[in-house]
């Protein structure tokens, strides 16, 4: 069966300890992109890629580069 939850995930580089602890509470509490979508992420900071990637599930990203 299909699904839009987030089942794992692996995170390197700077501020990498504070990105995989949302996540996991993702991962934890099977959240979906519209679930990301509603979360709010302080700016400015590495955190909002995952608001961003959510937002890009949705296809309703702010930042588009395509």
């Amino acid at each position: 069966q299909a699904s839009d939850h987030l089942i794992g995930a692996q995170i390197i580089g700077h501020d990498a300890e504070h990105l995989i602890a949302t996540l996991s509470l993702s991962i934890s509490h099977t959240m979906d992109p519209s679930d990301l979508k509603k979360t709010i992420f302080p700016h400015p900071t590495t955190s909002e890629l995952l608001h961003e990637a959510g937002l890009g599930l949705l296809n309703e990203s702010i930042h588009y580069f395509g």
